[in-house]
């Protein structure tokens, strides 16, 4: 069955009425994945943009309302890769400066030692177990199923005491120095 925007292609207002109707459902749409009001207004500017470049295929489209969702869809998953691969890209470049103590800010340094000093006290009030597992994922490198070989134990039981470990360290450090984001990149 085809929707009313098939049945309504012949106008001369066609895309005029498409963007109206579906530009802020589109932008929600968007918004849900971005969280940001300024990048879902321009990536649902993107959309009808690429709906326009692809007028003259509407036409022939049953869905025609389906078409630009997935548009939408497509466009918003691609900008997000994009973002998650330029935050890899950034989080080498860290990586090697961090890696070279030359390359190190005083500020950066200090920062960082205070952040491992709170870890270390933190990671003092959990157990024994949970601290050792903590230490050989993290600061040794091992895999959960080296880990639970090395002691032992289940591969499950490893992930708990990591998930454990992440939600307390998590808790602990947006209590003493306020912040989220960039929790994981300490860790």
């Amino acid at each position: 069955m085809k929707d009313k925007y098939c049945l309504i292609y012949q106008e001369d207002n066609f895309f005029e009425s498409i963007y109206k109707e579906l530009y802020h459902p589109i932008y929600v749409f968007t918004l849900k994945y971005v969280m940001s009001p300024n990048l879902a207004h321009d990536l649902t500017q993107d959309v009808f943009l690429k709906v326009w470049e692809r007028k003259n295929r509407l036409k022939d489209m049953e869905k025609v309302n389906s078409y630009i969702y997935r548009i939408a869809k497509n466009h918003t998953l691609d900008y997000l890769r994009k973002v998650k691969t330029s935050k890899a890209a950034q989080a080498e470049i860290l990586e090697f400066y961090s890696s070279h103590e030359n390359y190190k800010p005083i500020e950066a340094k200090i920062i960082e030692e205070e952040y491992f000093e709170f870890m270390e006290l933190v990671l003092k009030g959990m157990s024994s177990r949970r601290k050792q597992i903590f230490v050989m994922c993290r600061v040794e490198g091992m895999s959960y199923k080296e880990v639970a070989e090395n002691l032992g134990v289940s591969r499950d039981t490893v992930k708990y005491h990591m998930v454990e470990s992440m939600r307390i360290l998590r808790g602990r450090f947006v209590k003493r120095f306020n912040f989220k984001d960039s929790i994981q990149s300490i860790f």
